[in-house]
């Protein structure tokens, strides 16, 4: 975020002339004048927006950002009476995309300009919504030629039977992440619509995921709920079916090293990573085709290009996607929401109304030894260019990205397929459990075979569904889910190779670290499975923790408050803790000094698996002999249990003590 401030350059002689009233203080006249002077340049498109009535002195204003972007919003504070102005910068664009929000001061003339990538919020509501915002009501500029988006049309205005384009089996997935608490909803909601339809039609097993009512929705578009609809078409698909993604939502590039999946590029929720590890559960065989609409979504082809045998992208990975544009030299001005996706499906809804055309693409697709959807949403790639308004003036750059050769991956558990050039991933250790499984081929990637293999025949499988105490020492819980502890195991040795596990998102798995340096020498493994898999992107509050008692000095451990006698953490001084919640993932150590914890150098790594947590630190950081551990998990709606809902596991449990660690 970037913060400027230009002064009032206005002598007292020209103070009428300057727009002061006779409270002398400055009016919207003249503030709206200084700003177009100082802050809009004849080149590009640009919206000028102002609020009617000036804001008070102490008023902050924030830019929206979701859930887990928080990191980008922007405020202004501020300290004087001020006329409030935002200049949209890429008038038309879906978001994120520059911005800037403007306040002129009333008594000082100051102008303070703060960089955004969002719209303006005030009390948690947007300051203008899409309808007050292109109404013109409020605009003090805009650049000729800007209108307003049409209202939907139907792209079908008859209804029409699914024709005969995909053997029985073909899926489609339409993943709208557009929020209620968003703009933007006619580009989305339109464009989400009509892109269902179109899978329909072509007799496609499509489900619908997005916000509750919106048009043709058949379920909330919900982590978890997309989660198991991967999961289990991937069972369901199999070699030479069709599946067609659709993802759509305002999309940013995370550039924040200390947020929740740094670098990676997200539509909605749903972050490139994401939809690799989805993808990655298909059969090799199965065709998968992704289209993506939303800013910056051109970075996310990169991730795709192992799992996916064709993806297609709004824009590239610098520009903004766009709603709907009616330039005057548009050729489809009559279109209605986002412009690419709009355009996409003009050619798509040709195509698939017309059988002689359905006869070319099955004849093209059989003569090239392709798949009928992969020649299909080419076609309509390249011809959506000659109605994409965006494209034409050169706001956009879609992309289109062909997968990589691909290795077919154990058919009991696929994992990912790998590109040509990386290394292949360690082969299945045997063990009949699938989830000890994922943390055996962890252990074998940084340990070795032996150690994989040991993993099976070693780790203690824990009750399951077994009830919980809770802190406070009254209330209990019904261990469930993805707090549930099913196994668990350690591990001591040397030689530990953690070159496929570095910070952050790697080949194999995401590592969490609380420290940048490496492990050297002896280390000590700690692993446990669940009985759920762990929701990376949770909608409630989760705690994760490895405590040690770690030199078997009772003198130094923790002791409980009163009003907590079963605090899980009793009993230990080193805390290892993996917390989780709306905006994300964080690894934290703490030491125990005066019965309080405090901050601790450490460079341990935590390796998540689907349902598994794997906890790697030097042995240095423990006196291993002396040593006793006990994990928890904890799940809660914010209120740590008191009073609302939750659900934990400790193993062993507070009266047992803890467990030695040899």
């Amino acid at each position: 975020m970037t913060c400027i401030r230009l002064p009032l350059v206005c002598s007292a002689a020209l103070l009428v002339a300057c727009g002061r009233g006779d409270d002398d203080r400055l009016d919207l006249d003249a503030a709206t004048q200084r700003v177009l002077d100082e802050l809009v340049q004849d080149d590009g498109d640009i919206v000028v927006l102002a609020q009617p009535q000036p804001l008070r002195a102490g008023e902050t204003i924030e830019t929206y950002a979701p859930a887990t972007a928080q990191s980008m919003i922007a405020t202004l504070e501020l300290d004087e009476d001020s006329w409030f102005f935002w200049i949209d910068d890429v008038p038309s664009g879906e978001f994120s995309h520059p911005s800037r929000l403007v306040a002129v001061g009333r008594d000082s003339g100051e102008i303070t300009v703060v960089d955004a990538s969002w719209w303006p919020v005030r009390d948690g509501l947007p300051m203008w919504s899409d309808d007050a915002y292109w109404s013109g009501d409020d605009w003090v500029f805009a650049s000729p030629g800007l209108t307003a988006p049409m209202p939907r049309r139907a792209l079908l205005d008859d209804e029409r039977p699914a024709l005969d384009c995909t053997a029985p089996g073909g899926a489609a997935i339409v993943i709208d992440e557009w929020k209620p608490e968003e703009n933007g909803e006619r580009n989305f909601t339109v464009g989400s619509a009509n892109m269902n339809d179109a899978f329909e039609l072509a007799g496609l097993d499509t489900t619908h995921f997005g916000p509750a009512g919106a048009e043709t929705v058949d379920a909330p578009a919900d982590f978890e709920k997309l989660d198991e609809w991967f999961r289990a078409k991937a069972k369901e698909l199999k070699p030479g079916d069709p599946l067609v993604v659709f993802l759509n939502g305002h999309g940013w590039v995370n550039e924040d090293d200390s947020h929740f999946k740094p670098g990676e590029a997200s539509i909605g929720d749903v972050y490139e990573t994401d939809l690799e590890r989805w993808l990655a559960l298909f059969d090799p065989g199965v065709n998968v085709v992704v289209v993506i609409n939303g800013c910056y979504s051109g970075a996310m082809l990169d991730s795709l290009s192992c799992v996916a045998d064709a993806a297609y992208s709004a824009t590239n990975a610098e520009l903004p996607s766009y709603g709907d544009v009616d330039d005057a030299d548009d050729p489809n001005p009559n279109d209605s929401g986002s412009e690419w996706v709009s355009s996409l499906t003009v050619p798509l809804f040709d195509i698939l109304t017309t059988p002689s055309e359905i006869t070319r693409i099955k004849d093209k697709a059989a003569s090239s030894g392709s798949n009928f959807f992969r020649v299909l949403i080419a076609e309509c790639f390249e011809e959506a260019r000659k109605y994409d308004a965006a494209y034409i003036n050169g706001r956009t750059e879609p992309q289109a990205r062909a997968g990589a050769a691909k290795t077919t991956p154990p058919q009991a558990d696929p994992g990912a397929p790998m590109c040509d050039g990386i290394p292949d991933p360690p082969p299945p250790t045997g063990c009949s459990d699938a989830g000890l499984d994922e943390i055996g081929k962890v252990l074998g990637a940084m340990l070795g075979d032996d150690v994989a293999a040991q993993a099976c025949t070693d780790a203690k499988p824990q009750p399951a569904g077994n009830t919980t105490l809770h802190s406070n020492g009254v209330d209990t819980s019904t261990a469930a889910g993805p707090v549930d502890i099913v196994l668990t195991g350690t591990h001591l040795g040397a030689g530990i190779d953690l070159s496929l596990f570095p910070c952050g998102v790697g080949e194999l798995a995401t590592t969490y670290c609380a420290g940048n340096d490496a492990i050297d020498g002896d280390a000590v493994v700690l692993f446990a499975d669940f009985a759920d898999a762990l929701p990376m992107q949770p909608a409630l509050y989760y705690q994760y923790g490895f405590v040690f008692d770690s030199d078997g000095d009772s003198s130094n451990d923790y002791v409980p408050i009163p009003q907590y006698p079963a605090d899980f953490f009793t009993g230990s001084n080193r805390w290892y803790q993996f917390g989780g919640g709306p905006v994300g993932w964080t690894l934290s150590v703490d030491d125990v000094v005066g019965n309080a914890p405090v901050p601790a150098t450490s460079n341990a790594r935590l390796i998540t698996t689907d349902s598994g947590l794997v906890l790697v630190l030097p042995a240095s950081e423990l006196d291993v002999a002396d040593a006793a551990w006990r994990l928890s998990a904890f799940e809660h709606d914010g209120s740590y249990g008191n009073g609302g809902p939750w659900s934990g596991d400790l193993v062993p449990t507070v009266a047992q003590g803890l467990a030695p660690l040899q």
